[in-house]
């Protein structure tokens, strides 16, 4: 309250008695807004909590603040989910203690990916190492399902089913692409979007579309607003229905701080741009930042607080002018406050997305333009979609349908923009490329005001545009010899620089993915064989360098009586002894006449330094860096069908990787095949045809094919588990969870999914499957069903002479019981 009485005296007295009592005002408020977060900060710091070492193991009950987040997939230990939390008490060493705090849960994906923000939730969990945030007390690993979960507020269950009812609507009415993306685009649900879709958002810039923000607010109570004035209703009475649905809308995208945040700001912009009055958002604003600041520190180190901020301040200040000079050029007014918002947001934000991401997209104002007409259209249909989808279901769909359009446009804007040279160009992170940004964001701002400068810049970007559409129009099958051949290893950020030097003695082949670094080798060692008068006879020598003695490399590298051409593989660099690597070094800096040394290095381990040495000796590297991001996946096998000599959509790269998985062999293989069977015309069609139900089968996935009598894809869905070594505990335990699953939803009876996953205990989600599922079954056959899974459960313990045969025996045995049994 004190920072608040700080903040009006302020405005008061700055007309009465100048500006120096607004200056002291000011400072005084900062300090006490310090002091606020300097307090919080030492409380987290000295929690019983953050005390405890990494690693030992606490109960807890926390109370959920947001929606679990997907973290990226690891190969280990299956999908996991990240999720903030307020803590209420844990016990750890035997004492509990209680009291407030931050903290981030890390818990697999099944059993807490369906929990909603406001539950309370009993944990047992770890401490996890290494810092989570600056109020954030503790970081706690979980590694199974809530101990207990309360049922979630009412308020939250709604929001809930009114978010599961637009996924639906939009899921039957758009293309999937599209269904992932209206949910995004107005309430913020990314559970839907494709990581291939949103990473390429990032890349052409219009990640923002699928964050909810102050754009977000400002066009639902602006058409709410706008249809007031249309039915003549009285302007209070639509204040109240824009403050009513600004409430709704709230709780639909969830009362989170950066929902409430975008509320807030989105607010002050409409008021601002409403009344006509700039200078008085300014004002306004900055009261908005001291009040979130006030109750929220943890906002001053939030990035996405930081970007809100900036990007509101530089719609409010830059934009108007700008818009004012292109009118006065003769620009239309619409174009130029297109151009100005869309402008005014990327050259504020630059620097802070700079030091965040290390990446700046280049045609980011271009696709903003681009989409800027559809995207208030789309919101406001989503919105209309969400209401009816809880009243009149079909009704829904219908509507949901008139955004087909604009979000296919909207998807095209991004597909062509990332297809662009140059889309994204990668800088290096942190302070000093954030304060190059705003160096270069000032000096073009002040450079365009001067005609010449102005002149130039629009003859170079004509000219670059002459050179770049044709190039990229054409450049399908435009490639040289060259370019097709570094296109071939091109694998997102890893480009293996392989081929035309034939004549480098010395090659550092540098990285984890074994796939790229044999890739690697085996080019070095066809352009020796082009280049050799007798290739066949061509003698290659592996040797682990990590293991072998100083007196094997010294014979190896030792230049030859007759200087045959011959290529030495030296595997396992990085664990060479301190001899070892001297004589490596050795060698490479003068190596023996017709010895091509190739050295294969992860860049880290005992001998971390060789890699740095063989770099300066003038190796020629070839890139082979772990792949881990679903881009760089998406990268590698856009790059497999280019070297192929095929151009694919982003929908056939999104089903390779949904069919095959993410293993680079079988990706590069999927790719040839398709590529030659196919005679170059590859669509989603050809992919299923070729690889569907290979990927990631789990005993789930042939559990939910059983129960509903599939029988040909429940085989087909067990042969994959099989194939890919998932133990036949784990497809037992799946079968049983699902028909025992099917028993208790179908004894519970019909109803509301929400109601009666608090009353059995599951997620919701899990009672609308069982819902589903629960058709063609009876009683009696269920419980027969449930007969055959017990039986099942002793004879994948040991009971079996086969437990293979005794899962499949099982599965066939479920199918049979259920009344639309297919053969």
């Amino acid at each position: 309250m004190a920072m608040l009485v700080a903040a009006l005296t302020a405005a008061i007295i700055r007309r009465r008695f100048g500006g120096a009592l607004v200056m002291i005002a000011a400072l005084v408020l900062g300090a006490g807004l310090a002091g606020t977060a300097a307090w919080r900060l030492f409380a987290a710091e000295h929690h019983p909590l953050a005390t405890l070492p990494a690693g030992s193991y606490v109960n807890a009950e926390v109370k959920l603040k947001d929606d679990p987040k997907a973290l990226p997939k690891s190969n280990f230990g299956g999908a996991r989910v990240t999720v903030p939390a307020e803590l209420r008490w844990f016990r750890a060493a035997g004492k509990v203690f209680s009291g407030g705090g931050s903290v981030a849960v890390f818990a697999p994906a099944d059993g807490w990916s369906q929990l909603l923000p406001g539950q309370r939730v009993e944990l047992r969990g770890v401490i996890a190492p290494g810092t989570q945030g600056a109020l954030t007390i503790a970081a706690i690993r979980v590694n199974g399902p809530p101990v207990r979960a309360q049922p979630a507020p009412a308020i939250q269950r709604w929001a809930a089913a009114l978010r599961h009812r637009l996924g639906d609507a939009a899921g039957q009415a758009l293309s999937p692409e599209a269904a992932g993306l209206l949910p995004a685009m107005v309430v913020g649900d990314t559970t839907h979007l494709s990581p291939e879709l949103t990473a390429l958002f990032r890349t052409v810039g219009l990640s923002h579309l699928c964050v909810v923000s102050g754009a977000n607010v400002t066009i639902i109570i602006g058409a709410v607003l706008l249809c007031a004035r249309g039915l003549a209703i009285h302007p209070w009475i639509g204040i109240v229905c824009a403050a009513v649905a600004l409430a709704m809308f709230v709780v639909v995208a969830r009362p989170s701080p950066s929902v409430l945040r975008a509320a807030v700001m989105g607010g002050i912009g409409l008021v601002g741009l409403a009344s006509g009055r700039r200078k008085h958002a300014v004002p306004a604003l900055c009261t908005a930042i001291i009040l979130l600041l006030a109750v929220n520190p943890g906002l001053a180190v939030d990035y996405g607080f930081a970007l809100s901020v900036i990007a509101t301040f530089g719609l409010v200040l830059l934009a108007p002018s700008w818009a004012d000079w292109l009118i006065a050029r003769g620009a239309s007014r619409a174009v130029a406050e297109a151009v100005a918002v869309a402008g005014a947001a990327f050259v504020v934000t630059l620097p802070v997305l700079v030091a965040l991401s290390g990446s700046v997209s280049t045609v980011s104002v271009a696709a903003n333009l681009l989409v800027g007409i559809v995207v208030a259209p789309i919101t406001v249909i989503g919105a209309v979609v969400a209401v009816l989808a809880s009243v009149w279901f079909p009704a829904a769909v219908l509507v949901a349908k008139l955004a087909a359009p604009m979000l296919w446009w909207l998807l095209q804007v991004a597909h062509r923009g990332a297809d662009v040279p140059g889309a994204a160009i990668s800088v290096p992170q942190g302070l000093l490329s954030s304060v190059l940004a705003v160096a270069a964001v000032l000096a073009v701002i002040v450079g365009l005001r001067l005609r010449p400068v102005r002149r130039g810049v629009a003859a170079a970007l004509v000219g670059a545009m002459l050179v770049a559409i044709p190039l990229w129009t054409v450049r399908t099958g435009w490639h040289t010899l060259a370019a097709d051949r570094i296109a071939e290893l091109s694998v997102g950020r890893a480009t293996i620089d392989t081929v035309s030097d034939g004549s480098a003695q010395l090659h550092l082949v540098l990285g984890e993915e074994e796939f790229l670094a044999e890739r690697a080798v085996a080019a070095v060692v066809a352009a020796v064989r082009a280049g050799s008068s007798a290739p066949d006879d061509l003698p290659v020598t592996r040797l682990r360098a990590g293991d072998a003695s100083a007196s094997e490399l010294a014979e190896l590298l030792s230049p030859s009586l007759f200087a045959e051409d011959r290529v030495v593989v030296l595997e396992a660099a990085a664990e060479a002894g301190k001899d070892a690597v001297a004589l490596i070094e050795s060698a490479a800096a003068s190596p023996p006449d017709g010895v091509v040394l190739v050295v294969l290095h992860t860049g880290g381990g005992r001998a971390k330094a060789l890699a740095g040495s063989l770099q300066k000796l003038g190796a020629q590297v070839h890139d082979c860096a772990k792949i881990s991001k679903a881009s760089e996946r998406v990268d590698f096998v856009r790059a497999e069908f280019r070297a192929a000599g095929v151009r694919v959509s982003v929908d056939v790269v999104q089903a390779v990787l949904e069919a095959v998985g993410s293993d680079l062999r079988e990706l590069a293989a999927a790719c040839s095949q398709l590529a030659a069977d196919t005679g170059g015309k590859v669509d989603v069609a050809s992919v299923h045809r070729y690889y569907s139900g290979k990927a990631e089968v789990s005993g789930f996935d042939v559990a939910e094919l059983a129960v509903v009598g599939d029988h040909s894809a429940a085989l087909e869905a067990l042969r994959w588990a099989q194939l890919r070594g998932v133990p036949p505990v784990l497809l037992a335990d799946a079968l049983a969870d699902s028909v025992h699953t099917i028993a208790r939803v179908g004894s519970a009876g019909r109803g509301d999914p929400f109601r009666l996953a608090s009353r059995l205990g599951m997620p919701p989600w899990k009672v609308k499957k069982a819902q589903a599922q629960m058709s063609g079954w009876t009683p009696d056959s269920i419980g027969q069903a449930m007969q055959v899974v017990a039986e099942l459960n002793a004879d994948v313990k040991g009971v079996a002479a086969d437990a293979d045969y005794a899962v499949e025996r099982a599965v066939r045995g479920v199918v049979g019981l259920h009344g639309r049994h297919k053969r």
